[in-house]
């Protein structure tokens, strides 16, 4: 080990092979491992052997040296930093692909993407999944009376709110200007609709105070849901469904969740 080529290379190798999970968790731990096993290694075969004593040598690749096994603990340490690096740029890289700049929830093409994946698990098990489309009520309003950083800010809140009401196993993001859409796998259409409710009221609760002005503003949402298997079987009509009943919930006053299947699309 302490004057093998091979093993120094295979050491690399893992460290290399440890990036693939892009996980910096697992570079560091993986990158610690193969520093402390290398130096435990080199530090006990030189303590308790003549290494450089004619039984051993001539080596194929030298005589043992400290200088060269630190040299080549060093170059451990730093191909374990580039591959930290590594992962670190490409979950960067990943968040800007993948979520929404403004609330950091996830963008529109991630949840299109993430339905589809979620509602192929529901089929596959036999399970049930949700789908909610919310709007902000009023929200050009808002902006025109405001300005745009107030609709930033009110749109930030919102996103906040959405983090903290709904469990990691769900998907929630911006779909598009003040719109949202939150996906509940293995929840049917009670359950989900007394999530979100619950936002609605917090939301309809929390007066947001505007940075600019000191003003408060009270923004209230309005939300549709539609349910596999009960409302379809396709992605599109699912979510085309719960934004029918998203305007509904606007038709009919605002600031409600329309969870009904009354709703006949054309």
């Amino acid at each position: 080990m302490v004057n093998s080529k091979v093993v120094f290379e295979g050491y690399f190798l893992v460290i290399g092979s440890a990036s693939l999970r892009y996980d910096k968790r697992v570079c560091i731990t993986t990158g610690l491992l193969v520093f402390a096993q290398c130096f435990a290694i080199v530090y006990f075969t030189a303590g308790h052997w003549d290494v450089n004593n004619s039984i051993y040598s001539p080596y194929a690749y030298g005589s043992f040296s400290w200088s060269a096994q630190i040299s080549q603990l060093i170059m451990m340490l730093t191909a374990s930093a580039l591959s930290l690096a590594l992962v670190s740029r490409s979950q960067k890289l990943l968040q800007m692909a993948t979520n929404d700049h403004l609330t950091g929830l996830f963008n529109r093409g991630y949840l299109d993407d993430r339905f589809a994946i979620e509602l192929s698990r529901a089929r596959r098990y036999g399970q049930q999944l949700s789908i909610a489309v919310i709007d902000a009520d009023r929200f050009k309003s808002l902006n025109d009376t405001h300005g745009h950083s107030a609709g930033d800010l009110v749109l930030q809140t919102i996103g906040s709110m959405l983090r903290e009401s709904f469990r990691q196993s769900h998907t929630a993001g911006r779909y598009g200007a003040e719109e949202f859409v939150v996906i509940l796998p293995e929840t049917d259409m009670e359950t989900a609709q007394r999530k979100v409710e619950r936002l609605r009221e917090q939301v309809a609760s929390t007066p947001i105070t505007l940075a600019t002005r000191g003003e408060r503003v009270q923004m209230t949402i309005s939300a549709g849901l539609a349910s596999y298997p009960q409302d379809g079987e396709d992605a599109a009509k699912l979510l085309a469904l719960a934004d029918e009943r998203m305007f509904q919930a606007k038709r009919e006053g605002r600031n409600r969740v329309v969870a009904s299947r009354e709703v006949v699309l054309s």
